[in-house]
């Protein structure tokens, strides 16, 4: 299959050359700032240059500072962006503006995070300052490394890209109304060690697609999956009910199924040795409640995955990385020490016999972990060195996975569950939000916080994730996590993101620009419809507040995702309600069309006058998906380099569908219902290029 990365074409080349400590790139220029010796090299491609810079130190280790300043000749003249969590600065007008608690101004996602806006809109250069990964409830971040700046009025743009195969740290970027400043923290020169970056500057048509193309162009490993995951595309599910809906009768379609059941005996304990096993016995919450233990085996997972697979529905086995345990003690217990609860003795015995130095001593504020950090604490991380691990659900507690006896054991029991259930479709990885933080307690060569070795848990799981990808990908089995560190380089390895804090608006947009070419599905909080054609949707704080029912769809049709389905025994999330299946119902067939989805990366693919509109490739050719419009005609526009002669296009609404023309001029004109119509275009041969 050919993608359309090739950005290039009638683009205005401008040669970049070096000039003292950085580069000068039309009317860019970047500054280099560190406290090391420095070597450059400057490459030149097609339409931009490879920048490899190399620093070193002969003195003893202690922590590198590096910075990059990007500063366009009269700023106010330029717009930028990057794949960030939303285009939150300048706050709309209408909202209040909060208060500046420290030396920048917070942006709006950290205020109501639930809110989601449209992350495709450039924005004027103004104070913001952004975290590689984001946070996983206040957003704040990007999740690609790379900048885009284009002059307000006309000219190509310019793009600078981090490469994602470099090792970035505590990476960021702050914006003010002159440039922006990246740095990277906490790595470590000297000592013999070298740092290394590789950057590329390229010239690009005036649109954001050129600026994801020109990255998908240099890193397809990084964009395409690494599994067939036509399985991974439906509504989602958290259900541990052995009787959801066929496709046929239940008009929903596919549920992609990360099965919510406690079949293990503990955290981390998931496919153990013995056949059968005692599963545990708690409540969701993690309580144990003695006698609530069933007996379990890989055969009766197996079949339940296997009955799914029958009735029309992917199963995706739990997996966790960072967690371990139920009822752990810590410090470890003494020598014949009673506990109240079998399973707590078990998971015990085995933390301290096999992993006793994988737990996590986390290295900063605050003392519950990085979920909880305010802005405040995100954007200024302040050093803590913790005596404790961090406890989590059922008293487990957090793991590092760089811990070698630790990361052996979760490879072994990937390809186990691969080997042991083959009906399932993979594992579905849980709280990635804890792979923010530092274990001081352990040394990873290249990290270096408060004048003291670390180890960095994103090099943890960048370290485990290629075995862990050798144990399921040669066996078809897909990995899929809730990526709360929206990281694209931790992605490489995933076939889809299931995002546990999906229907937050800024983790919506993090997910959507992880997974370009993967399935995106997202969390749905409990809801019920209300008067006025509304849900009342209740958030993990309970805070309960109001939406449009077909905002609620369309935002998630715009962004190429699905939502959870109103399944039986989901847990803590959507339930199952027939007055919201009524609604889920309307829906289904506009997101059955989804299937198989890859955003268009061809600048200027898709325009119209009003509304939002996006376009995608589908196995069939081309869906155009156009929301919040108003209902009548609308007419829009496609890049010609996208059709062939033959198309032939359909338009779908949640009352029907039709049939609609192609124009020589590639318009096509369709009805809008609901406030949006997505269009079908079949193509026999369409081209991707």
């Amino acid at each position: 299959m050919e993608n359309d990365y090739n950005t290039t074409d009638n683009v205005n080349t401008i040669q970049p050359q070096l000039i003292p400590d950085g580069i000068e790139f039309g009317d860019v220029r970047i500054f280099l700032s560190t406290n090391g010796q420095v070597q450059q090299n400057l490459a030149l491609e097609p339409g931009g240059a490879n920048w490899r810079i190399t620093i070193c130190d002969p003195g003893p280790a202690r922590e590198a500072r590096v910075e990059w300043r990007i500063t366009p000749k009269n700023p106010e003249q330029w717009f930028w962006w990057m794949p960030w969590d939303g285009p939150h600065n300048p706050l709309p007008v209408g909202e209040a503006a909060p208060r500046k608690e420290y030396d920048y101004t917070p942006d709006g996602g950290s205020l109501d995070t639930w809110t989601w806006r449209d992350p495709f809109v450039p924005q004027p250069l103004s104070e913001r300052h952004l975290t590689y990964g984001g946070h996983p409830s206040h957003g704040g971040g990007f999740a690609i490394p790379l900048l885009m700046l284009l002059p307000k009025v006309e000219g190509d743009a310019t793009s600078l890209l981090f490469s994602p195969e470099d090792d970035l740290l505590e990476f960021r970027a702050q914006a003010d109304a002159d440039g922006v400043l990246f740095s990277d923290q906490y790595q470590r020169i000297g000592g013999g060690r070298t740092l290394s970056y590789r950057l590329h500057l390229f010239r690009h048509e005036r649109d954001w697609r050129g600026a994801l193309a020109g990255f998908a162009a240099r890193y397809p490993a990084f964009i395409e999956p690494s599994v067939s995951n036509a399985a991974l595309h439906g509504f989602a599910g958290y259900s541990a009910s052995a009787v959801l809906p066929a496709p046929a009768s239940g008009k929903l379609g596919r549920i992609v199924n990360w099965r919510a059941s406690f079949d293990f005996p503990w955290m981390g304990n998931f496919m153990p040795d013995q056949e059968p096993w005692q599963s545990i016995g708690c409540l969701s919450d993690g309580r144990a409640v003695p006698g609530r233990e069933q007996e379990m085996s890989s055969a009766v997972l197996n079949t339940y995955a296997r009955d799914m697979f029958d009735l029309g529905h992917t199963v995706l086995g739990y997996f966790n990385v960072c967690e371990f345990g139920f009822g752990i003690r810590w410090p470890r217990p003494g020598e014949g020490e009673s506990y109240c609860y079998g399973q707590a003795r078990g998971a015990n015995q085995q933390l301290w016999s096999r992993f006793p130095k994988a737990p996590l001593l986390g290295s900063h504020e605050p003392t519950m972990g990085p979920l909880f950090r305010s802005p405040a604490e995100h954007h200024s991380l302040q050093v803590r060195f913790h005596e404790r691990p961090y406890w989590t659900w059922g008293d487990a507690i957090v793991m590092d996975p760089g811990d070698a006896d630790w990361a052996n054991h979760l490879v072994q029991q990937a390809e186990a569950i691969a080997i042991r259930i083959p009906n399932m479709a993979g594992i579905a990885i849980d709280r990635c939000d804890w792979l923010q933080e530092y274990n001081h307690a352990a040394d990873d060569g290249g990290t270096w916080i408060a004048g003291r070795s670390a180890r960095a848990l994103v090099r943890s799981w960048k370290c485990l994730m290629p075995r862990i990808s050798e144990a399921l990908h040669p066996r078809g089995k897909a990995i899929v996590a809730s990526l709360s560190t929206h990281r694209i380089d931790m992605a490489r390895h995933l076939d889809g993101i299931f995002h546990e804090g999906g229907y937050y608006g800024p983790n919506l947009n993090f997910s959507t620009f992880l997974a370009l070419a993967k399935p995106v599905l997202v969390w749905t909080h409990p809801m019920r419809v209300v008067e006025g054609e509304r849900f009342r949707i209740r958030l993990f704080s309970g805070r309960e507040i109001e939406e449009d029912v077909d905002e609620f769809f369309q935002r998630h049709l715009h962004m190429g995702s699905w939502p959870m389905a109103p399944v039986p025994g989901n847990d803590h999330s959507l339930a199952w309600d027939a007055e919201v299946e009524k609604r889920y119902f309307r829906y289904a067939p506009l997101f059955r069309l989804l299937v198989g989805r890859r955003w268009v990366l061809t600048p200027g693919a898709v325009a119209a006058d009003h509304g939002r509109v996006n376009v995608f490739h589908v196995p069939d050719g081309l869906l155009v998906v156009a929301t919040g419009q108003p209902d009548g005609k609308i007419t829009f526009l496609l890049n010609p380099k996208l059709l062939v002669k033959s198309a032939e296009a359909r338009a779908f609404t949640v009352d029907g569908e039709c049939s609609v023309p192609v124009q020589s001029d590639a318009t096509i004109t369709a009805q809008t219902e609901h406030g949006m119509v997505a269009v079908l275009i079949r193509q026999n041969t369409h081209n991707q290029g």
